[in-house]
């Protein structure tokens, strides 16, 4: 059979689309020649904490790694009150396609892992809890774990979508989804992740590689907010931003953090 140039087929059996180390390559081969992954289970309930109290709350790699120690204190404070929590359909229904869109890409991943030369869904939605986190309240949970052709490493994909106007500017993983990506390495000692990136408005796909990094200044913050919890007063712990400027104006505590001092 003759594969026309200009066709999905081409694109996706063609060398030019594989690397040694992404999943990319992959999808597009899966999805020219076996087109159809059957039912995609779209787990839609609200996340509840295991945490009995929110003092106690695990700090989590996929929010936590950028948000300033005063941010974190507040959000975990039994004595702070909580911002409402006012429900923005349109945000909502972004959130929905989000989750869907990941569900897609799994039910993908568990498909393929049944043909030869396709990589293997190891697990999805792993826990992360203990481990080298083990003492600093830390839990999660990882989109996909798979196993590339012919390797035996345990990889970790962190699947993101994003709209055409960000999905254009990504030349590189977005920080915080590197050091997201850098906590689930640290608890697997796996070699590198993948942060898989889809664009919501026309399904094309990046990826990036990320490889272990250092989680010093994260574990840092992370301990100093423990010790200001147990202690009852957020005094000593850092600002992330100065009042009255634009990082303030989007806190949610911004009113209860300066007041506090």
């Amino acid at each position: 059979m003759k594969v026309k140039k200009d066709t999905m087929l081409y694109d996706a059996i063609s060398e030019g689309q594989m690397n040694d180390w992404g999943v990319i390559g992959y999808i597009k081969k899966w999805l020219a020649i076996s087109p159809h992954a059957g039912v995609y289970e779209v787990d839609d309930r609200p996340y509840k904490s295991r945490s009995a109290s929110r003092k106690r709350m695990h700090f989590h790699p996929s929010s936590d790694c950028m948000k300033c120690e005063r941010q974190l204190y507040f959000e975990r404070d039994d004595s702070t009150p909580l911002p409402p929590d006012n429900i923005d359909s349109g945000l909502q229904a972004i959130f929905k396609t989000g989750s869907a869109m990941h569900s897609m890409v799994q039910a993908w991943f568990g498909a393929m892992s049944t043909l030869d030369g396709f990589p293997v869904l190891v697990e999805a939605e792993r826990r992360i809890e203990g481990g080298c986190f083990e003492g600093y309240g830390v839990g999660g949970y990882i989109d996909a774990v798979v196993r590339l052709p012919g390797s035996d490493a345990d990889i970790p994909v962190e699947i993101k979508t994003c709209n055409d106007r960000v999905f254009s500017t990504l030349s590189s993983p977005k920080p915080e989804h590197k050091m997201q990506l850098g906590c689930y390495l640290a608890w697997m000692g796996a070699p590198y992740g993948i942060v898989l990136y889809i664009n919501k408005n026309t399904s094309e796909m990046k990826e990036f590689k990320v490889e272990p990094t250092d989680l010093s200044n994260i574990l840092i913050r992370w301990s100093n907010v423990r010790r200001a919890l147990d202690s009852g007063s957020p005094e000593g712990l850092s600002f992330g931003c100065t009042e009255g400027s634009r990082d303030w104006e989007r806190c949610p505590f911004a009113g209860t953090c300066f007041k506090s001092e």
